[in-house]
């Protein structure tokens, strides 16, 4: 099974998003029993909710709950279970260079994964702002994932191989 964790700051905005929107995709592809996706901060926030914003755009945008999640701190052990590892903005890659250096090969900006070319390769934090923010940065994840299928497809290809 091919691992994919994905890394924010406190793990209750952006990269639970990512984590729901691409559970939906692999269900809809029928591909959800062969890659398992979680989502880490580089906080200290242990098993806080996501935002309520982050609920609402989750749930009106893309029919998906993400209302049970609770965050979690990037540690070494889900590094070492990830494959992959997609962070939202360079400080989060950076942290993980600069404290797990084992893993940083894992590790990709979204944006970057998803083809992008770009000077700056950040997912905007929306955290603390209006429910449209936060709905106009999941419907951005969910198009950087779309982007990111194809080598997504490649990768569970590999990792069955």
């Amino acid at each position: 099974m091919l691992n994919i964790l994905f890394i924010c700051t406190g793990n209750i905005c952006r990269s639970p998003m990512a984590e729901g929107v691409l559970k939906k995709i692999l269900r809809d592809k029928h591909l959800h029993n062969q890659v398992a996706v979680c989502s880490a901060g580089t906080l200290e926030m242990q098993d806080a909710p996501a935002s309520e914003n982050s609920v609402k755009a989750c749930q009106t945008e893309f029919q998906v709950d993400i209302s049970n999640h609770k965050s979690q701190v990037i540690s070494k052990d889900l590094l070492s279970h990830a494959d992959i590892v997609l962070c939202m903005a360079k400080t989060h890659s950076e942290t993980i260079d600069w404290a797990f250096p084992d893993y940083s090969y894992k590790c990709d900006l979204l944006k970057g994964y998803a083809g992008i070319q770009s000077v700056n390769l950040d997912v905007t934090d929306p955290i603390g702002g209006a429910l449209e923010e936060y709905i106009q940065i999941c419907h951005e994840i969910s198009e950087l994932l779309d982007k990111s299928m194809g080598k997504l497809l490649a990768e569970i290809e590999l990792n069955n191989a």
